[in-house]
């Protein structure tokens, strides 16, 4: 008997570990120079590829104030991704060296880099494709801004509504601190989406050195039609370096039960 169930167990246990945790995406931006877009990530999913505004390069480099200066400027760097239900989903980005470049005014608060889940794609340079409105809208997304000179913006998490009026993206809001503008940080979304459709949460972190932090607690999507996941920038002041990008699943505990109770049942035919 004990020689039969120790089969059995190793059977789980190798079942759950293929169907655990799963890189979707991963870059690490060595590419070499030019434009980001076009470039397959390290790791991907589908033959999905970098759709890039001209701000970012296949090096990581993000420096907007290379492009269009002016606080009116933007774009995203974003891969195909449509989640399904039943999965936590975990978005991460690492950045280096944000800065906002010296502004008389307060445009400079206005200039940062994100990180989020959205609906859209688009290669423009403009106003309208960094996850607020336009071409490309963020559902659940954050940002770090480049600097805090005058006091009156702080870094914010946000849920968007893709089919909300104006500024869709920025629908409800929470500003973030964690004591930091711009430098370097790694910025964290969890997309559950273990509950079904019409109760995907999310919850964003961020790490400034000293470990992950929640900065904005588990909310409710307001829109889960979510077609891609990616990095957004706004402003011609900012600039920084994509050090490292990721997207990985698990499967909620339920699929790993029946994936392990599979591998059960092949064991027991193999037996009789």
């Amino acid at each position: 008997m004990k020689s039969q169930i120790l089969p059995m167990f190793a059977s789980l246990a190798l079942a759950t570990s293929f169907a655990g945790a799963a890189t979707i995406f991963s870059d690490d931006f060595s590419g070499g120079t030019g434009d980001l877009n076009g470039t397959t990530p390290d790791t991907t999913t589908g033959g999905a590829t970098w759709v890039a505004s001209s701000l970012f390069d296949a090096n990581g480099d993000a420096n907007i104030t290379d492009a269009v200066g002016g606080s009116s400027s933007g774009g995203t760097a974003t891969l195909a991704f449509t989640p399904m239900d039943g999965f936590v989903y975990t978005l991460e980005v690492s950045f280096g060296n944000v800065t906002t470049a010296p502004d008389p005014g307060s445009t400079g608060d206005e200039s940062w880099l994100g990180l989020g889940f959205a609906a859209g794609q688009s290669t423009a340079t403009s106003s309208n494709n960094r996850f607020i409105n336009g071409d490309v809208i963020g559902l659940a997304w954050t940002f770090n801004r480049g600097s805090g000179a005058s006091g009156t913006f702080d870094n914010q998490a946000f849920l968007g509504d893709a089919t909300a009026g104006s500024n869709p993206g920025l629908v409800d809001g929470a500003g973030w601190g964690l004591g930091t503008y711009g430098g370097n940080l790694d910025l964290r979304i969890v997309l559950d989406t273990t509950a079904g459709a019409g109760a995907w949460t999310a919850t964003w972190l961020a790490d400034t050195g000293s470990g992950f932090s929640v900065i904005r607690a588990t909310e409710t999507l307001l829109d889960e039609n979510i077609d891609s996941v990616g990095i957004a920038a706004s402003s011609g002041l900012v600039s920084g370096n994509i050090n490292s990008f990721s997207l990985t699943s698990v499967p909620e505990p339920s699929a790993l039960v029946l994936v392990g109770l599979a591998g059960l049942a092949v064991v027991a035919r193999r037996r009789r």
